[in-house]
């Protein structure tokens, strides 16, 4: 498919490969704003089943506008994560149990071994498929704040396997602001649109979420003084 549109004419090829990355945004963006009503409906941070699918189809189709940046740092987060959320609606199932076994890290390794082998490959200088950032400070914070965004769900997965259940932790909201700052220099760094409007809101959901969090256990101990 990639291929197919890098062959058409440079200026209509990169309008639809655009229109795909600002469709897969807009999934992303949906995602968060279905999570967010959830959470203020619930008074509590949850995740609805939709904000698993809607992660998943918004991957697909940044996945393939990420290829056509050949940037290696925008390519690593859509390659990893796609089993992370599949794992996530398998755990949404009625009678899903809790592990707590250290194997649970052996299939994410597996992935991101894969994901990395097929970044090496495609960044062969004979391939020409992949580029790198000229400037050493910028490729610093734009792997750092890929790897706190894209670590995030490996820390997710980790805490609702030990649960049994999907959930979104503090330490995810804390990860995904960081790295989205990060993320979104980066974007501005290289003037990229997709990535920019991809990053550049997403810390305001990640606090609200974090404050509905913290205030759950104040709301506890007033309740409790009341009675």
């Amino acid at each position: 498919m990639l291929q197919t549109l890098l062959s058409l004419n440079p200026p209509e090829g990169k309008t639809i490969l655009a229109v795909i990355g600002f469709a897969g945004q807009v999934l992303f963006t949906a995602r968060i704003l279905v999570q967010w009503f959830a959470s203020e409906k619930a008074k509590k941070s949850v995740v609805p089943a939709s904000f698993w699918w809607l992660s998943v189809f918004g991957t697909l189709l940044l996945g393939v506008y990420a290829w056509s940046t050949k940037d290696v740092i925008f390519i690593l987060g859509p390659t990893v994560n796609l089993f992370l959320y599949v794992r996530n609606l398998l755990l949404m199932r009625p009678g899903a149990k809790p592990r707590r076994s250290l194997m649970l890290v052996l299939p994410l390794a597996a992935v991101v071994l894969f994901s990395g082998g097929v970044a090496v490959y495609f960044s062969a200088e004979d391939k020409h498929i992949l580029e790198w950032i000229p400037s050493p400070f910028w490729a610093i914070v734009g792997l750092v704040g890929m790897g706190l965004w894209t670590l995030r769900f490996p820390v997710q997965w980790i805490v609702s396997e030990r649960l049994g259940r999907s959930t979104l932790p503090p330490s995810f909201w804390w990860m995904s602001i960081a790295g989205a700052v990060l993320l979104t220099a980066y974007a501005m760094f290289k003037v990229d649109w997709v990535f920019m409007l991809a990053y550049a809101l997403n810390p305001i959901p990640a606090i609200r979420n974090l404050m509905l969090t913290y205030r759950k256990p104040k709301e506890a101990d007033t309740g409790s003084t009341d009675g």
